[in-house]
């Protein structure tokens, strides 16, 4: 059976120098698996299921924190901001462990759509 492990990078500080700061704010990594064996991504219902899947997995393990330490409006702001990168980054690696030009073509069309106002 096919499956991908998601993992979610918290936000791109996450990979930097600052792992100890990052810890004191309850930040960890989570991680779940997405399966996708009854999918033919040769298909386009099945890259939309399964990128679907993804980002469902991706706000589900992004939305994992420890949020007691925000106590104002512009805490909030940041961690909203920080909970929107992390399942864009989250997505971005699942698309890219799975290899499949269909994924990355939809995804790439996804973001995209996204991105414009």
């Amino acid at each position: 059976m096919k499956t991908l492990a998601v993992l979610a990078v918290t936000t791109a500080l996450a990979l930097s120098a600052v792992p100890s700061a990052r810890a004191a704010k309850g930040y960890e990594a989570h991680s779940t698996v997405v399966r996708f064996g009854d999918l033919d991504l040769d298909q386009p219902t099945g890259v939309k299921k399964l990128y679907e899947r993804i980002r469902r997995a991706a706000r589900m393990v992004c939305s994992r924190r420890d949020a007691t330490y925000m106590d104002s409006l512009s805490a909030l702001n940041a961690e909203l901001a920080e909970y929107r990168s992390c399942v864009e980054e989250a997505v971005d690696s699942a698309v890219k462990g799975i290899g499949h030009p269909n994924m990355t073509a939809y995804a790439d069309l996804q973001a995209r759509s996204r991105s414009q106002p």
